[in-house]
């Protein structure tokens, strides 16, 4: 078939195919595991990058990012939803949001489903394969029990020790996997040929980590880290691998690991009736503060 399915490691270098002539979103990537995941495409690619400000803690600078990629581009290749707040403080925003969700679900929300458009109509032309990476977590496992029912709930406002901030974190990468999911759901059923998956980078040692973490923590930081580099690997094949594409119900909606299918360790993971709700309540919250704007 042209490649391997059980190759012993992934190697960008090798496995990346050519993506010339494709137009490919990164948000931040200005550092860390986003400035990698950049770089390793547009090696492969025509190498001719563009920078769009971005700020997505704010529900109109998302959109409006957006609208200037579908004013400049005329198709839409891969969406690579990277951007990503760390644990710290409830912090609201000026739409009354907490930053972390945000940065970490709302943005993103926004900025995607504004991009649709574009990136359904490259599904229509010759030879498309497109999809859509979102970094997630493994720190999904501690979100706990959650509802998506209204903007409350968004807003976890609870003060304390760094373990509250990475309850709260973790709920924002929770919201990832159930959002690639549920978006995943309705695009089959707009027959709309994109593929969406939701991804862990592994535990990377980065500037931002070593500037959010506890003591005890930037300790052993260095003993069970990857790079950068190496935590753009998942997004990376996830984005571009052979495989994902001939195998395309392998991984539609799925989250990853190592560059693998992981089946999720939390009920709440999986819950397709809670991925729901968090997109209604979600789309209702974005409506809302648009609304409240004009």
């Amino acid at each position: 078939m042209g490649f391997l399915f059980s190759k012993p490691s992934y190697d960008p270098d090798r496995d990346i195919p050519n993506l010339d002539g494709k137009i490919v979103v990164v948000t931040g990537s200005s550092s860390g595991i986003g400035y990698r995941t950049a770089e390793q495409l547009a090696i492969h690619g025509e190498d001719k990058l563009i920078w769009v400000p971005l700020e997505l803690s704010s529900v109109r600078s998302a959109k409006k990012a957006a609208e200037l990629i579908l004013a400049k581009e005329k198709r839409l290749d891969i969406l690579v939803n990277n951007a990503g707040h760390l644990p710290s403080d409830y912090e609201p925003t000026e739409d009354g949001i907490d930053k972390t969700v945000a940065v970490n679900h709302v943005g993103h929300f926004v900025f995607t489903t504004t991009l649709l458009p574009l990136l359904k109509s490259t599904t229509l032309e010759t030879g498309a394969d497109v999809r859509i990476v979102n970094v997630a977590s493994i720190s999904y496992k501690a979100a706990g029990r959650v509802k998506f029912d209204s903007l409350d709930d968004f807003n976890d406002k609870r003060t304390g020790t760094w373990f509250v901030k990475f309850r709260r974190y973790g709920r924002s990468k929770l919201m990832n996997m159930l959002f690639s999911t549920e978006l995943q759901r309705r695009l089959d059923d707009e027959g709309a040929a994109i593929i969406v998956t939701s991804v862990h980078p592994g535990a990377v040692h980065t500037e931002g980590a070593d500037n959010n973490n506890p003591i005890f923590i930037k300790v052993i930081l260095p003993f069970f880290c990857v790079s950068s580099l190496k935590g753009a690997y998942t997004s990376l094949f996830a984005a571009t691998s052979a495989e994902v594409a001939a195998l395309p119900d392998k991984y539609k909606g799925k989250y990853m690991e190592g560059c693998r299918v992981v089946k999720p360790s939390t009920k709440e993971a999986e819950d397709e009736l809670l991925a729901r709700k968090l997109w209604e309540t979600t789309k209702k919250v974005v409506a809302d503060v648009l609304a409240s704007s004009q």
